[in-house]
């Protein structure tokens, strides 16, 4: 963990695997994880329940890829937001890879 205990940084090699060896259902635990500290450095993502809701989890998707790039990415571009979105949507294997290299980049800018 970073100095401030706030944003956990995990290995992308033991994400693959966990993902793997639990058949994907790791996803739900770091998905859960990762709002949680997003939320702590200054997001406001939804609560968890609203990504397993038909409708609310678009909302969900779209608070999470806004607030990644706010609050992780420090910069405050509508078309970046967009991208993250839609990789989130239509590409959630890679996203969770994606997503997790700019939580470790942000930790290793904060150290």
């Amino acid at each position: 963990m970073n100095k401030s205990g706030i944003i956990k940084k995990r290995s992308l090699v033991g994400i693959f695997f966990l993902m793997v060896f639990t058949c994907g259902l790791y996803s739900f635990y770091w998905w859960y994880k990762t709002k949680n500290e997003i939320n702590r450095v200054g997001g406001s993502i939804p609560p968890y329940w609203f990504c397993l809701l038909p409708f609310f989890n678009i909302y969900f998707d779209f608070r999470y890829a806004q607030d990644l790039v706010r609050f992780v990415r420090k910069q405050d571009d509508a078309v970046i937001e967009w991208g993250y979105f839609f990789l989130i949507i239509f590409l959630p294997f890679i996203r969770t890879f994606i997503i997790q290299r700019d939580l470790n980049n942000y930790i290793s800018k904060t150290l």
